[in-house]
């Protein structure tokens, strides 16, 4: 543990020494810009934008609008009408921060979810559902100064047929420290990396946010100096993360590194390695971790190390409009490279029609995946799958079609259609989800709300499994 103090220290110095300061509060993930930056990003009017690596901060989102406020007029009306709206959103957020200030409330929101067999819904940070849940949430910021940052949202929630009906905690409490281009995070926050829109392999939306976690990152896309600059923009992240105490082996260290850059602007690449290791009664070798050593020995006076994962993700945009994308990480390591392959396809088409949106994904999740002989809780962090939502032995189709009517209301239709196997690959059942959603910003006087809603089917081919009906409501007040 000393060396990885003090490495972590060392980056961090050399770092803070370099930077001009001025860090950014994060973006949180249900935020509605992340929709339009794809959107954005698809029709080519951004070219430096990495996806791979979220959440974004706040002075990233809104160097990449202005980006493509310069490109404007390759936009449908629609599209630049919501770009308009965002920019004036994240200006304002962004005004203030020529001095220190406190906001105790922004952003308040409301949420309700709605299971008929009380089935959780996936990718909601780990959220406790049950067959009828309520949360009410907001943000709150200090910003000391450019070099140091707090960042909080706090949530109360009421789940039902549960004895603690009114629990608060919080989604995000962390501090930033450090500059424009780089920051340091401690605290609690969510890990978002990938590509793909249902859920992603390594580290997904799908898991509470990480209490006790170390983040190095750069704040938003930059060049290297020298021949490197031949990458394109630039951009990585490095993580600790210390696990909860209720597990085989209590209080392990997550570990995640990625690096993404973009040697062409219709071209991303992305690197990425996940590390499992230490907890109560194992040691951790720092070297053996970076350098992936000890991956499946286990026996004798050389015990495992840990559980590593590692893989590569590439988006491209061949053509205006059109993007398709790869994610594909290998469990164990065999002959010094990754093995065990899963991934997830898509493709996204934007405005391929009048104001008409397609994507399809597909994942196929194999056996070995999210299961360990040594950490035999698994991929998980407080019971939920850190990675890909449906857990191993899976391949999952999924196509989602949606209409913006306007700038600020769009319909969408969404199908799953999820093949789950045994260890052994053979077929098991099938389910079908079918879903139907709506989004709408609704201006009362000089508010300005944003509304969301969803209504999904889930069908199952065995016949001991019921069916079941889930709604999804969403309010908030970007304020």
């Amino acid at each position: 543990m000393r060396l990885i103090k003090g490495y972590l220290i060392a980056i961090l110095l050399v770092f803070w020494a370099s930077c001009v300061l001025a860090v950014s509060f994060n973006v949180p993930p249900n935020d509605s810009v992340y929709n339009l930056l794809e959107e954005l990003e698809a029709k080519g009017v951004i070219q430096s934008q990495i996806w791979g690596i979220k959440p974004f901060s706040q002075e990233e989102v809104l160097r990449l609008l202005n980006e493509a406020l310069q490109n404007k007029e390759k936009l449908p009306g629609y599209l630049q009408l919501r770009l308009s709206q965002a920019l004036n959103r994240f200006k304002t957020k962004a005004g203030s921060d020529s001095k220190s200030y406190f906001k105790p409330l922004e952003d308040p929101y409301f949420l309700f979810i709605y299971s008929s067999k009380e089935r959780p819904w996936e990718n909601l940070q780990g959220r406790d559902q049950g067959k009828s849940s309520f949360f009410l949430g907001f943000q709150s910021k200090f910003y000391y100064s450019e070099h140091l940052i707090f960042h909080s949202i706090l949530e109360a929630s009421r789940v039902s047929d549960q004895e603690d009906f009114n629990r608060l905690k919080f989604l995000a409490l962390y501090s930033k420290i450090g500059g424009r281009k780089w920051s340091f995070l401690i605290g609690k926050d969510q890990i978002w990396w990938g590509q793909a829109d249902t859920g992603n392999i390594l580290f997904s939306l799908n898991t509470p946010p990480f209490a006790k976690l170390l983040k190095l990152e750069s704040e938003e896309s930059i060049l290297l100096p020298s021949f490197l600059r031949i990458l394109g923009p630039f951009k990585f992240s490095l993580f600790a993360a210390k696990l909860e105490k209720d597990r085989h082996v209590p209080e392990p260290w997550l570990f995640g590194m990625k690096v993404a850059f973009k040697p062409h602007p219709k071209l991303e690449i992305d690197l990425s390695r996940s590390i499992m290791a230490g907890g109560k009664g194992r040691d951790l070798s720092f070297k053996k971790i970076v350098f992936g050593i000890g991956e499946n020995i286990d026996v004798g006076t050389d015990p495992a190390e840990g559980d590593q994962k590692a893989g590569i993700e590439v988006r491209f945009r061949p053509l205006s409009g059109l993007v398709t994308y790869l994610e594909a990480y290998g469990e164990d390591e065999a002959g010094g490279l990754p093995s065990r392959w899963s991934y997830i396809l898509g493709t996204y088409l934007v405005d391929f029609l009048p104001k008409t949106n397609f994507r399809f994904e597909y994942a196929n999740i194999t056996r070995w995946w999210y299961h360990h002989h040594v950490y035999r809780s698994g991929y998980t962090y407080k019971g939920w799958l850190i990675g890909y939502y449906t857990d191993r032995t899976v391949k999952n189709y999924f196509f989602d079609i949606s209409y913006n009517y306007s700038s600020d209301f769009k319909l969408t239709l969404s199908y799953w259609y999820e093949k789950h196997f045994n260890t052994r690959n053979q077929y098991l059942y099938r389910i079908s989800r079918y879903q139907f959603g709506l989004e709408k910003q609704l201006v009362l006087k000089k508010l300005r709300l944003q509304l969301d809603f969803k209504y999904r089917f889930n069908n199952f081919s065995l016949k001991d499994i019921e069916d079941d009906h889930q709604l999804y409501f969403f309010i908030k007040l970007p304020y």
